[in-house]
């Protein structure tokens, strides 16, 4: 028997001890336990929605090729054009990291209270007995466990959700994109548009000119895609189309490569280019200027307007090429038709021809042919004919050229050769033996047969449409010189009426 004053056996302290942790658990423990873990979860997952959601726009944003300021080229970004992104275009998933790490921190920041309780119930054990406290700090963990796995259920279930939203709205709008840009396209090849530069040095040619806005920002990829589908929001606030085709009529088109202004006309109507080759003194700026004096007189005798830019230029220029443009409206046509005067010069330099690189982007060329240079004509002329005694052959002038085009891997089949024999009127007079027919036939087995059949055969072979003219030397009025080039004009998109004379 014990007595009084002694100490419990140490059965008894255990005994009591595990019925005083049972009654603990069962009577408090556990029902707290399934009160706060459910109640946790909800708040946990409330919590992760309102946080993600409230977090959703404190992502930094993509910074344009300026902030706003006055714009400066210095600071253009290679492939940014000056406009805010999308939303969905990349804003959208870093919103969506942001919502992430708000809820994580949220989250860690509970897990950090927890850890500031479990201290305070440490402090409270020396004034209370253990037995009563340590089961206790159970509670927290658990309701700190449910609510972590409520944010988790919660930031899963928002994810999906709108995740979901945003990735069909995101599918959208690529198809959106996909489906402006081929339209754009369709339209800009149905009307043959596009952008020739006409500065001197330049005439690159591009469907996708720089736009520039009106506060003087230049937008270089103004097209569907990054920035907006169907229009885009520059840097300085203003809203403009998503493609240059919609963006001509109102905003200033410049050359993407030497930022020159670019015609009037430039993405909206058919864009044609027409070179004209030929050897030094062939007469080529001849022929040119009368080409497009005959274009001029046939446009505006049949009620149509023309607007000529630039001027030909003689291959003594030490300039180099030179382009002369005409701004054709008659009707409900429009067009514009790009002649370059390829120097003579250049062409009989091998060294020199690198400087035709704008010949690429040419749909038609104009071959002119100087009698003289041709050996079996110029000796069946009973009298000199005015040129250059130093006339290079056209055979060779036509290789030069066409190996520099295949050098360039230009298609020749899609595009439409001229001859043009120059100074008909005093090869006429001058020529011992029959004369040319004036039809192209005739003219071609005219030359055929006086040693150009090498010529002939080559133009057959390479080129996708080839046809035969004569023209007058100056002076005298040629109606075939407008009718050569009109005739590469419509071979390119641009029919054009011919006049019955030329005047230029």
């Amino acid at each position: 028997m014990t007595q009084p004053g002694d100490a419990l056996p140490i059965g008894w302290v255990i005994f009591a001890s595990i019925a005083c942790l049972l009654v603990l658990t069962f009577l408090l423990i556990i029902p707290a336990a399934l009160v706060l873990i459910p109640i946790s979860a909800a708040a946990g997952a409330l919590g992760a929605i309102v946080v993600g959601s409230l977090a959703v726009g404190d992502a930094e944003r993509e910074v344009p090729a300026d902030d706003g300021s006055a714009p400066d080229p210095a600071r253009r970004v290679e492939g940014v054009d000056p406009a805010w992104p999308h939303y969905l275009a990349g804003q959208a998933v870093n919103d969506a990291f942001a919502a992430g790490k708000a809820v994580l921190s949220s989250v860690g920041g509970m897990w950090r209270g927890i850890g500031s309780l479990r201290d305070r119930f440490a402090n409270l054990i020396d004034l209370a007995p253990q037995i009563i406290l340590r089961p206790l700090m159970v509670l927290p963990y658990l309701a700190g466990a449910a609510a972590s796995l409520g944010a988790a259920a919660g930031a899963l279930v928002t994810g999906v959700v709108t995740g979901g939203a945003a990735g069909a709205l995101w599918l959208a709008r690529r198809a959106g994109v996909q489906l402006v840009r081929l339209v754009d396209r369709v339209q800009v090849w149905w009307a043959g548009a596009g952008a020739t530069c006409t500065a001197q040095g330049c005439f690159g040619f591009t469907q996708l000119p720089t736009v520039e806005c009106d506060c003087g920002r230049l937008h270089i990829g103004l097209r569907p895609g990054h920035y907006g589908v169907i229009r885009r929001q520059c840097t300085c606030g203003e809203v403009i189309p998503s493609t240059v085709a919609r963006a001509a009529p109102s905003l200033l088109l410049r050359c993407p490569w030497c930022r020159r202004q670019l015609l009037p006309g430039a993405m909206l109507d058919a864009d044609v280019r027409v070179a004209v080759i030929g050897a030094s003194g062939a007469g080529k700026t001849r022929f040119a200027d009368a080409a497009i004096g005959a274009v001029r007189a046939g446009v505006v005798g049949a009620g149509g307007s023309v607007d000529v830019f630039g001027a030909g230029q003689s291959d003594d220029d030490e300039d180099g090429a030179q382009c002369t443009s005409a701004r054709i409206a008659i009707g409900r046509r429009h067009g514009t038709l790009h002649l370059f005067d390829a120097p003579g010069r250049v062409l009989d330099d091998q060294l020199q021809r690198i400087r035709l690189y704008y010949l690429r982007d040419v749909q038609g060329f104009a071959l002119v042919i100087d009698p003289v240079a041709v050996p079996r004509i110029a000796g069946h002329l009973h009298e000199p004919l005015h040129g250059d005694s130093t006339a290079v052959d056209p055979v060779l002038t036509y290789r030069a050229v066409i190996t520099q085009l295949l050098d360039s891997r230009i298609e020749l089949k899609r595009r439409s050769l001229a001859v043009v024999l120059n100074k008909a009127d005093l090869l006429e007079a001058s020529f011992e033996g029959p004369g040319t027919a004036p039809d192209s036939d005739g003219i071609r087995s005219w030359l055929a047969a006086r040693g150009q059949n090498n010529l002939v055969q080559a133009a057959d072979r390479d080129f996708g449409s080839v046809r035969y003219f004569l023209a007058a030397s100056v002076g005298h009025e040629s109606a075939s010189a407008g009718a050569a080039l009109c005739w590469l004009a419509g071979r390119s998109g641009l029919p054009l009426p011919t006049a019955a004379s030329d005047t230029g």
